[in-house]
């Protein structure tokens, strides 16, 4: 089985959607529970925010990934997926190895789940393009990527982001498999 580029970029996005899930659960969690010992409740929360993981060197790259995204032109996508996949392929930043410079996704429960979907075509081009259209719906690349990073992360609600955004971002992050191996 080969991945491509336009894999791995996918498997990324996907898990970036999926990357908080289970921290979520686990400070829902701690909400519910008190704290054993009051010195407990003072220590900072250690999860950087949506915003702080975007100043990091891995979400600086997806920020670049999802300026690829936007910037693709509209006749690439007029051209189908294969036009679509040979544009992502050239202009997608890579690592020294020549795979999509995206190492955290690496370290999350969910990637099983994630290269099984992509690797299977759960993932199919039209995601990228609905990815595309939330990036503009959102209001820029920035404020997309930071959408979907508080939305995995279980800061933000979909049902909160609109009618419009909401389903958009419930299409780029609602693959069952996933949503099922990353409780």
């Amino acid at each position: 089985m080969k991945f491509t580029r336009l894999t791995t970029l996918t498997a990324a996005l996907t898990t970036v959607a999926v990357l908080g899930t289970g921290v979520s659960h686990a400070a829902a969690a701690a909400t519910r529970t008190p704290a054993a010992h009051p010195a407990a409740a003072a220590v900072a929360d250690p999860r950087p925010t949506a915003a702080q993981e975007l100043e990091t060197p891995d979400g600086q790259r997806f920020l670049a990934a999802l300026t690829v995204i936007d910037g693709m032109p509209d006749d690439v996508v007029g051209r189908g997926d294969d036009a679509v996949r040979a544009y992502l392929a050239e202009h997608l930043p890579t690592g020294p190895d020549g795979v999509v410079a995206f190492g955290w996704w690496q370290t999350t429960k969910c990637v099983a789940a994630i290269t099984a979907a992509v690797a299977g075509g759960a993932v199919p081009v039209a995601k990228v393009l609905k990815l595309k259209a939330f990036i503009s719906k959102a209001g820029g690349v920035k404020k997309a990527a930071y959408l979907l990073i508080r939305v995995a992360k279980g800061e933000e609600k979909i049902s909160e982001l609109g009618a419009t955004l909401g389903g958009l971002a419930s299409a780029i992050l609602g693959i069952d498999q996933i949503k099922k191996q990353c409780r």
